[in-house]
């Protein structure tokens, strides 16, 4: 096996050798670790050499390690995220089986500290122990060399080693040190893909690679030298960053420019013809500097050394430290310009300030770097995006499909009980539910644009750059946002962090009461508003009133400790609407009540769906009878999710159902379609519910309504709950035949007959059972 090897004093930096300042740095990073919550300084010298016969990496790897704790140390544990997917029984392997089409090969040949050979076991798992031949003591260092190999499988996967053609993506590709804390080591939090450590460590990179493949990486590069063999080695600038990865292709071309002073290295295919300059590359070049134009004023200049850009097949793309691998869909949709791509590209910019720049705190919720990025890249859109197509002369086009906002709608379904709850719930917190990423994005989103509102677009400015330049390199949390925000800004928060991320319900404001009159004397109209809701004693809200001339009047709501609030509006005519918070700038549990008059009864059955009342729920159904065997479908639910109590009786306004099953032995397609309303409740208290529904020779249809029986609760139990109702109504089937029905609970022909239908209904936590009599 061939091995580049490198001393490791030549690749030491020059200011270990100045007298007097190794021991303030040592200090630094003492202080530094100390905050991050680890105690092992490390530092990577690593020394690859690509075969592309074998599709084989041969690694060389020096860590230099101090410890900057107070304990003695004699194991060190180091994470190896490829040996999750080292072999086709892992389950890590299994729920990618669409992005590898084989396992990884991960080998380590032999680990020695300070050239002495070391023991090493469980070389296998994702974390590997390292026995040191002598106890690491405190403030001491030592240098671990790891000899490895790594077989390269076919893939994209965002999470290990892949290749596709002649482009290679080296991600968490390298052994790791894990995160040691105050406590010392944590095995059993180890074993997962995502490595321990997320604190910034100084990188040295060589990499030999045949003449004719391009190669970028999260360092930027220094030099190229042809060796004795015609291949060429690779060395890059040392760096503190958080990951290393490296995307090297014999099928795309290499070009740089410069924003300001930092260069960007783009990593694109060629055109097909001619090998002429990609029109894609030229596009996302501009994109790319006018994102880090609008960036660098907003916040604080592009903080890192350089910016690297490429694409692959990796699905929705991959986004480490200086370093962007774009999808092949959203390279091809940039060419046009599409809304979504731009969007992506904004957001995976921003990761670079508010997730590698400053950290994700790995004790507590990433809610508010995940809101940050998702806030920066609205932004760019909404200021930038109708410029840029101006730019290159396109005409703009709908920035969402119906098949997107349909999928959008079904993604969010998954987790409807979340929508409506705040960033930390109960099921949040007891890990029993995971939130999907769009989810997350649009509450972390909204608490910040929330925050933007109350104290202003150029003080929240302010905050995100001492966020930025206070915990630059370290992690961060969200209290520690708060704060700088509530320093410059003189305002309490504490309420607002309640009600929006700590509290088990939205808060709601709502119109309570309108009081108009007239006095004549004076020729003015007064209309008195009273508003109520948690949030008013939180937060002013913003509230409009537009009279008979439709001229607008606006004011804001005052901080109330009790949350009930009166504003008063007056006008030379009749005040004909009221709105509270109009341009919806509070996230909230119900917006129907923040009109006068009030239209409920009948613009639900039209308004456009939002995502904090409109949900739909898909799912799968089975039907067994004696003859078909089994029939398969899909059903597709939805409900306008609204909180009317006491005025309506149930939270869903009204539902639906369209379902397709399929036959396995009949061949045959049939469907069930539903419609449910408590539109009428107001006058009668039980739901009206219309379905009909057609397979395996029934057509059934039928009207009804129901009673509760009593809701079941199991105090042990919280997750555990339901309730029990009657079903009545009358129903009209026409049974066309009997070969796939049971003979002996149907009659053929066509019947209009009562019924009452006795209902069970369980809710184990995600888990829904319903039982029929």
């Amino acid at each position: 096996m061939s091995v580049l090897s490198f001393p490791a004093e030549n690749c030491r930096r020059n200011w270990r050798h100045i007298p007097g300042l190794f021991p303030l740095v040592i200090l630094l990073i003492l202080f530094i670790n100390t905050l991050q919550g680890t105690f092992l300084e490390a530092e990577y010298d690593i020394n690859l050499k690509f075969s592309e016969p074998a599709h084989t990496i041969y690694g060389y790897e020096t860590v230099h390690l101090w410890n900057t704790s107070s304990f003695f140390i004699d194991t060190i544990y180091v994470h190896l995220s490829p040996n999750g997917f080292r072999s086709t029984t892992s389950p890590y392997y299994q729920r990618s089986e669409d992005l590898l089409e084989e396992p990884v090969g991960m080998s380590i040949q032999s680990i020695s500290a300070n050239g002495a050979a070391c023991r090493f076991f469980d070389n296998e798992c994702l974390s590997m122990g390292i026995l040191l031949p002598a106890a690491l003591a405190p403030g001491d260092s030592v240098n671990i060399s790891i000899d490895f190999t790594i077989r390269i499988p076919r893939g994209n996967h965002p999470r290990c080693p892949t290749y596709k053609g002649s482009t290679y993506k080296l991600i968490r590709f390298i052994p790791t040190i894990e995160r040691f804390t105050e406590e010392g080591w944590n095995p059993a939090s180890y074993n997962t893909i995502e490595p321990s450590s997320r604190s910034h460590r100084l990188y040295r990179l060589k990499i030999q690679l045949p003449e004719k493949f391009n190669v970028i990486s999260s360092l930027p590069p220094e030099s190229a030298q042809t060796v004795d063999s015609g291949e060429i080695v690779h060395s890059f600038e040392p760096l503190h960053i958080q990951d290393l990865a490296i995307v090297f292709s014999a099928s795309c071309q290499l070009s740089s420019t410069l924003f300001r002073e930092t260069p960007v290295y783009l990593l694109f295919p060629l055109s097909k013809k001619n090998n002429y300059i990609n029109p894609v590359n030229q596009i996302i070049e501009y994109l790319t500097m006018d994102i880090l134009d609008l960036y660098s004023g907003l916040f604080i200049p592009y903080p890192h050394k350089q910016l690297s850009l490429t694409t692959a097949g990796i699905p929705n793309g991959f986004t480490t430290s200086n370093l962007i691998i774009l999808d092949k869909k959203m390279y091809r949709n940039l060419a046009t310009l599409e809304y979504a791509a731009i969007f992506s590209l904004a957001r995976a910019i921003a990761k670079e300030y508010f997730k590698f720049y400053i950290l994700e705190n790995p004790d507590q919720s990433e809610w508010l770097n995940d809101g940050l990025v998702n806030l920066a890249a609205s932004i760019y859109i909404s200021r930038n995006y109708r410029q840029t197509l101006a730019h290159f002369h396109i005409k703009e086009r709908p920035r969402q499909t119906y098949y997107d906002l349909a999928l959008r709608l079904s993604a969010l379904a998954l987790e409807q009980d979340q929508i409506s709850q705040p960033l930390y719930t109960s099921s949040k917190k007891n890990n029993s539910s995971v939130l999907l990423e769009q989810i997350r994005d649009f509450k972390s989103q909204k608490i910040l644009e929330m925050l933007n509102y109350y104290i202003g677009d150029s003080l929240f400015q302010i905050c995100i750059r001492e966020l930025l330049y206070r915990y630059q390199y370290s992690p961060v949390s969200a209290d520690k946002f708060f704060q700088i925000a509530e320093e410059l800004s003189g305002s309490d928060l504490a309420l607002f962090q309640q009600l929006w991320i700590e509290s088990e319900n939205i808060p709601d404001i709502q119109i309570k009461r309108v009081k108009r009159e007239y006095i004549e004397k004076e020729n003015r109209y007064i209309a008195s508003v009273i508003t109520q809701g948690d949030a008013l004693n939180a937060i002013p809200v913003e509230i409009i009133a537009i009279n008979a001339k439709s001229d607008t009047l606006r004011t804001f709501t005052h901080l109330r400790t009790n949350g009930i609030d009166t504003v008063t509006f007056f006008s030379p005519s009749p005040i004909l609407k009221i709105s509270l918070d109009p341009n919806r700038n509070i996230w909230e549990s119900n917006r129907f009540n923040n009109h006068y008059p009030h239209k409920i009864l009948f613009n639900f059955l039209f308004a456009i769906p939002q995502i904090d009342a409109y949900q739909i729920f898909y799912y799968p159904t089975f039907d067994f009878n004696k003859w078909d065997v089994t029939r398969i479908g899909l059903k597709l639910r939805g409900r306008y999710w609204i909180n009317m109590r006491p005025l309506f009786p149930a939270q869903s306004l009204d539902e639906w159902a369209v379902g397709l099953n399929y036959g396995l032995k009949s061949k045959t397609v049939g469907y069930d379609v539903s419609y449910s309303t408590s539109l009428l409740s107001v006058f009668f208290q039980p739901r009206i519910n219309f379905r009909s529904r057609d397979c395996f020779g029934l057509n059934q249809t039928s009207i009804n309504s129901e009673i509760y029986i009593g809701i079941i609760k199991y105090p042990l139990f919280y997750k555990i709950n339901g309730y029990k109702k009657l079903n009545f109504g009358v129903r009209y089937e026409n049974v066309r035949t009997l070969k796939f029905l049971n003979s002996d609970r149907w009659e053929q022909g066509k019947l209009l007959n009562p019924f009452i239908d006795f209902v069970n209904f369980h809710n184990w936590g995600n888990y829904r059972h319903v039982a029929h009599l």
